[in-house]
């Protein structure tokens, strides 16, 4: 069938005036003349406006304010109520504008046209449906979150989910239906749809190129698979399996994002099939060979990726599966091979496969081999504290987070100190401001479990390490969020034009949902440079705003690290005149680094699980110095405690929240509650 198809659509192309070819002139010269008309209709809007502006400055500036003695009373009071009226309609033009869709992704104008898009998912036309899934896909790119809009209606999300196994359907509408529903997936509970996960299944169809869930016995490579397709088929290109490709990678990350939810990878884990489907990448016999393939290298990645967020799942559901692998002497073989230089595996391949290993490591029952679990730290720290710029920062990232969930265990921190002499030294030049934030958190994580775990030289912690702790925390400070950004005159215009031709905007989505698409356009969907440019401007905006959060929350736990290991610092390490020598020092002044702690809780006295661990933190090491009796006249004059005792009672709901949830604060912070610090350092300033 796929041969047909190719073969027609080549004939058609390769015979001059086709039938497509003549409907896209057409459809190309209209285009040009409604960008023609938007263009003018845009220009002429500025033109008025201009005019506008222009005609209230002369009725207020040079008639009222130059000649209102010359004026008689009539003529007074009509152009006051002229320059008014303009003045108005100045005015809220200037606040739609603000309000625009090119201000920000929530804005009116975009939930209009995402439920306007949401609303054609149930039209019974097919050219709704595939114009609507459009609509929405080009949103999604842009990183809007379209899911409040269709969640909340189980007839879409079903009907979405019904297209995946509809292989009569246009394979454009299947990609589009898998992209929506991976977009929204973390939020879909499978079961409120019965059948969903055989419709999504159907997506990692086994006969497609690249694929083979042969266990150990696949006697052809994916790369054969795809040769021997090709060969019958002179019509079928790269091109084509790339489009097959991508409906696989979105069925592995609907499944991924599907469980992110406990309840949903039970589902997933007791499907018939699908579970073997998934697996076959690990226990494949010519894995490391059949990677060089990049195509197969991004479906393997998805699967691992799958993998990964599976064995991380709670209680026998992530066991079971980690059992599965550790059993298998080709599965860990394949999974140490990745991490092998020599096999050139990919950045995301050596990322999966270090995080597959470290879980693995840390469920005990494993009972994995001591060589596999130090080969695994042996790489996990030539990554981590290499200084060759050509690793990639993700990658070094994977490996120090990793890293530091190992390092918790005592027999991996011996062998971490055995394995590298100079760690703490190594660990402590990380803190240099040269290295990211996230970079510095991680080194933190691994100096506290170290510093747990092993004797230290005392000297070293208080002529070199702790120095360099106190000064971080010292310095360190929250920066808050920014206002919203400013958007130009133009972009109000152009809004306020598409607000005013809705009938233009929907005659434009008619004419996408009946054009066909030319090669290599099924998988990234584009619609041209102008919509490919508005994808970008929404994009860059919407993540300036996301990296800004990112950047505020790795401020926080780079904070929050910093507290945490200074607490373990400063009660099991050192004596309580060296810490307080060092103090001195790192903030010279009475009371200094008490004020630092006090500001501290200030910034962070809010109902989130961040601030909560710091303020936290901040307690229990003002607990911790108060225990040596010279601190506590510090505190007290700060009003330290008061101030710690506000913090708890704006976040007390939260914490018994947490509390219940199992999310208190784990090891960092302890077991103690936020209260039962306030209520020791108030006996203590008593």
């Amino acid at each position: 069938m796929a041969a047909g198809g190719g073969g027609a659509a080549g004939s058609w192309r390769n015979s001059g005036e086709g039938p497509i070819m003549k409907q896209d002139k057409e459809l190309q010269r209209k285009e040009k003349s409604l960008n023609r008309y938007v263009f003018m209709q845009s220009y002429l809007m500025m033109a008025v406006t201009g005019i506008g502006y222009l005609a209230l400055m002369w009725s207020t500036v040079v008639l009222l304010g130059g000649f209102v003695t010359t004026l008689g009373k009539k003529d007074f009071w009509c152009i006051t109520a002229i320059s008014m009226i303009q003045a108005a309609r100045i005015f809220n033009d200037w606040g739609e504008g603000e309000e625009g869709p090119m201000r920000e992704p929530k804005s009116l104008k975009n939930r209009r046209l995402i439920k306007y898009a949401a609303d054609l998912l149930d039209s019974e036309s097919s050219q709704d449906y595939l114009s609507g899934s459009r609509i929405l896909d080009v949103f999604i790119k842009s990183g809007v979150d379209v899911g409040p809009v269709i969640l909340p209606s189980s007839q879409k999300v079903q009907k979405l989910i019904d297209t995946l196994r509809c292989r009569s359907s246009d394979r454009e509408i299947r990609e589009l239906a898998a992209k929506i529903l991976a977009h929204i997936a973390c939020d879909i509970d499978l079961t409120m749809f019965p059948g969903a996960i055989r419709c999504i299944s159907s997506l990692l169809d086994t006969t497609l190129p690249y694929w083979n869930i042969q266990q150990g016995s696949s006697n052809h490579s994916p790369r054969s698979i795809f040769d021997q397709q090709g060969a019958g088929d002179s019509h079928i290109d790269d091109s084509e399996g790339d489009r097959w490709n991508e409906l696989i990678l979105q069925g592995l990350t609907i499944l991924e994002r599907l469980a992110s939810d406990q309840h949903n990878c039970r589902d997933i884990c007791s499907t018939p099939g699908l579970i073997p489907m998934i697996m076959a990448p690990i226990y494949s016999d010519t894995l490391i060979k059949d990677i060089n393939i990049m195509a197969w290298q991004d479906i393997v990645n998805g699967t691992f990726r799958l993998v990964h967020r599976l064995i991380c799942a709670p209680e026998w559901t992530g066991q079971r599966l980690v059992h599965e692998i550790s059993s298998s002497k080709q599965a860990l073989n394949n999974l140490e091979s990745l991490l092998d230089q020599r096999n050139k595996a990919g950045i995301e391949l050596q990322m999966r496969a270090i995080e597959i290993l470290t879980e693995m490591t840390l469920d005990s029952s494993t009972n994995l081999e001591t060589g596999t679990e130090e080969n695994l730290v042996k790489r996990q720290l030539q990554i981590f504290l290499t200084d060759d710029e050509g690793e990639e920062e993700k990658l070094r990232f994977t490996a120090g987070r990793t890293l530091a969930l190992l390092s918790k265990i005592e027999n991996i921190n011996v062998f971490i100190m055995k394995e590298q002499s100079n760690i703490f030294y190594r660990l402590a030049e990380i803190l240099d401001a040269k290295n990211s934030i996230t970079y510095k958190t991680v080194a933190l994580e691994v100096l506290e479990n170290l510093c747990t775990h092993c004797i230290l030289d005392k000297n070293y912690m208080k002529e070199s390490l702790l120095p360099k702790i106190l000064a971080e925390v010292m310095a360190s400070k929250r920066e808050l969020p920014k206002k919203g950004r400013e958007i130009s005159e133009l972009d109000r215009i152009l809004d306020r034009i598409l607000r005013r031709n809705r009938a233009i905007v929907t005659s434009v989505i008619k004419r996408l949902s009946t054009k066909k698409h030319e090669e290599n356009q099924a998988i990234s969907g584009p619609r041209g440079d102008e919509e490919k440019q508005l994808v970008s401007k929404h994009s860059s905006q919407i993540k300036s705003g996301d990296q800004t959060d990112k950047q505020l929350n790795a401020e926080m736990e780079f904070r929050e690290a910093l507290l945490s290991l200074t607490l373990v610092i400063c009660d099991k390490l050192i004596s309580a005149d060296d810490f307080d020598e060092v103090a001195r020092k790192a903030a010279p002044g009475e009371s200094k680094f008490a004020a630092k702690l006090k500001i501290i809780v200030e910034e962070h006295c809010e109902a989130t699980a961040n601030s909560l661990r710091i303020v936290k933190l901040c307690g229990q090491i003002a607990v911790t110095m108060m225990r040596r009796s010279q601190y506590t006249a510090h505190f007290k004059d700060q009003k330290f405690v008061e101030t710690l005792a506000e913090a708890s009672r704006k976040m007390c709901n939260l914490e018994s929240c947490m509390l219940f949830a199992g999310t208190d604060g784990g090891a960092k912070t302890g077991r103690g509650l936020l209260w039962e610090v306030v209520k020791e350092a108030q006996a203590m300033v008593a």
